[in-house]
């Protein structure tokens, strides 16, 4: 069920954003992390790793705040109590090694 609300999450961000943002943020990780190859065994879990990246992590510097943040800030008369209150979920999370 998380991985759904991931996958909804990930693709509202997707389809407000410009294909050229996208494309140039991927270059930026692909800078971070090293170049992510069609035919590579690990393609789908590192596209899947970039787009969480992007969504979760990821700071704009245009309004200093990631993708999730400026859903929950520009979209509160827009979304359902339920996907308001999974996103904000998904905010307060913490990442990190443990």
């Amino acid at each position: 069920m998380i991985q759904e609300k991931l996958n909804q999450l990930i693709e509202t961000v997707s389809q407000s954003t410009d294909s050229d943002e996208i494309f140039n943020v991927k270059q930026e990780y692909q800078k971070r992390t090293g170049e992510i190859y069609v035919d590579d065994k690990s393609y789908e879990n590192r596209m899947a790793l970039f787009l969480e990246w992007y969504v979760l992590d990821r700071m704009t510097p245009e309004k200093n705040a990631t993708p999730l943040e400026t859903i929950l800030e520009e979209s509160k008369g827009n979304r359902t109590p339920e996907e308001m209150k999974m996103y904000q979920a998904f905010s307060d999370n913490i990442s990190g090694i443990f």
